[in-house]
């Protein structure tokens, strides 16, 4: 067997949430056992959900595959709002980067990091390592990140003159009100200006899914006009499979789910960062209520601040949901609806037989899996 001293050295580095650490590590998983590469995952430290506290140690992880924490740091009082406290932490954590990469054990060929950690090339480019840009995201993106270099000197910087449908050359049209709330604010440019100078990019989409937008990358004038890195479409990289574990919670909740009628059941979850309001949440309850469904709701507390109150907690949250779902809602569904106050294993109810719907945001990497469980 090859040691790892002379495996090509890989170094992947994942911003925070499940959405962009999951398919990274599907990624690295696949450089060790599809390609014999030896991959250090580098891991940005946050109150973690325990989704990801459990995906990072898992013991199913590959022996040339090393997850390393990288030193944990506190910028919880510098700012309330999510997006800005990300890249604050991604920011203040990464001023180590240079002192890891250089005391790795064995030289680095390629440094593949995700949007959110653009700041991490230059410290990988002054060690003459070739970088990779990881999008958790679609094509659809890449163009709209490519083009909007070009709609911000249109507009003069002002993205209020952004007409309601944009026309990325040759793509499908992209709707305002399609687009996910703040996609289109200044840090997108840092990408945009990203983008030329990686060595490529790597999507999580895949040929079938988004044919037109993947033909106009790469024949389109417009792209072909400008400095385009190669990019590979490598998706769709999602969980396969996942360990139930043996908690008190889950296995009651797959037990209850083979206790149901086949294809009857509903499984509504927006992840393992993102909550609902309180009127959202009665909303939501009251639907599932009338609708006479069968169900599976993992119903974190509602946040009336902010829709990802819950991106740094822990959400070991254990509360009772009956203290903050509608009066009477678990009696009056019991039977037929199942509520989990923190967290269930998705790809084992995704997968289940008798889960025939699945209610949930728009990211990326739980369309991805519903994609390719053939819903």
């Amino acid at each position: 067997m090859e040691s790892t001293q002379n495996k090509p050295h890989v170094v992947v580095l994942a911003s925070p949430g499940m959405g962009h650490v999951t398919p990274l590590l599907e990624l690295a998983k696949r450089l060790v056992v599809d390609h014999g590469f030896h991959v250090t995952f580098l891991s940005i430290t946050t109150d973690a959900p325990p989704a990801q506290l459990q995906l990072l140690s898992n013991p199913s992880i590959p022996s040339d595959l090393h997850v390393v924490s990288l030193p944990n740091v506190d910028v919880s009082q510098q700012a309330n709002n999510v997006s800005v406290r990300i890249v604050l932490m991604i920011q203040e954590t990464l001023k180590s980067l240079t002192f890891v990469l250089k005391n790795l054990q064995s030289p680095i060929k390629i440094f593949v990091f995700d949007p959110f950690c653009t700041i991490a090339h230059d410290v990988a480019a002054d060690l003459s390592i070739l970088t990779y840009l990881f999008l958790t995201s679609s094509a659809s993106f890449l163009a709209l990140a490519m083009f909007f270099p070009t709609i911000n000197a249109v507009v003069n910087g002002d993205h209020s003159k952004i007409a309601k449908e944009i026309l990325v050359p040759d793509c499908k049209p992209l709707f305002l009100d399609d687009l996910i709330p703040g996609v289109l604010m200044p840090e997108l440019l840092l990408m945009s200006n990203i983008l030329p100078i990686v060595n490529g990019v790597l999507v999580n989409t895949w040929e079938e899914l988004e044919p037109v937008t993947l033909h106009s990358i790469r024949e389109s004038p417009f792209f072909l006009g400008l400095p385009t890195p190669p990019v590979y479409p490598i998706g769709p990289l999602t969980k396969e499979s996942e360990l139930v574990t043996s908690t008190l919670k889950s296995l009651k909740l797959m037990k209850w789910l083979d206790q149901q009628p086949a294809c009857s059941v509903v499984y509504v979850t927006f992840g393992s960062e993102w909550t609902l309001s309180g009127k959202q949440m009665s909303e939501l309850a009251l639907g599932l209520e009338l609708s006479q469904k069968r169900f599976v709701w993992v119903a974190r507390p509602p946040n009336e601040a902010s829709v990802s109150g819950n991106f740094f907690k822990a959400s070991f949250n254990e509360d009772d949901p009956a203290s903050y779902l509608p009066k009477g809602f678990l009696d009056r569904t019991r039977g037929r609806g199942l509520v989990t106050s923190s967290w269930a294993p998705q790809v084992a109810v995704l997968s289940h037989q008798f889960v025939a719907g699945f209610v949930t945001t728009a990211g990326g990497i739980r369309c991805w899996r519903a994609y390719c469980m053939g819903w």
